[in-house]
């Protein structure tokens, strides 16, 4: 099946479909970045945890803040690019949302999908390890 067909369906997939799929990838991932600053904040209102907790708990955790923020940095990024560089080539070959997805590398799905749900993952190591530093005791 080419990157352009719709999952298990065996049918083209159009221009418009897929830049909305990317629309909504591009929404997941600011939810993901609500989720990071969340975390962030609660670290913050937990500064009294944090000096209870040993160091490397405290690495730990802002170690995977920094790796979900990058993650998700990459992960926007890919669709915002993959967004424009399709809209270009729809305005400048005046394609319409109904025709099929050029088969052209640029407009595979950025392999960042996977990347979003490595993010969820990292998100919640990072809240469990706030929650063990906020139960640490002394």
């Amino acid at each position: 099946m080419s990157t352009s067909e719709r999952a298990g369906q065996g049918k083209p997939e159009t221009i418009g479909l897929r830049l909305a799929s990317y629309d909504r990838w591009k929404q997941f991932c600011a939810y993901l970045g609500g989720g990071i600053a969340a975390l962030v904040l609660f670290g913050d209102l937990a500064k009294d945890s944090f000096q209870a907790a040993p160091h490397w708990m405290r690495a730990l955790f802002i170690t995977l803040i920094l790796v979900a923020g990058i993650l998700l940095g990459r992960a926007f990024f890919g669709y915002v690019f993959a967004s424009s560089e399709l809209t270009k080539k729809q305005q400048n070959d005046g394609l319409k949302d109904v025709e099929p997805v050029p088969d052209d590398p640029w407009f595979k799905y950025p392999q960042v999908s996977f990347v979003c749900y490595w993010i969820a993952i990292v998100l919640g190591l990072g809240a469990a390890v706030l929650l063990c530093i906020a139960a640490w005791q002394t």
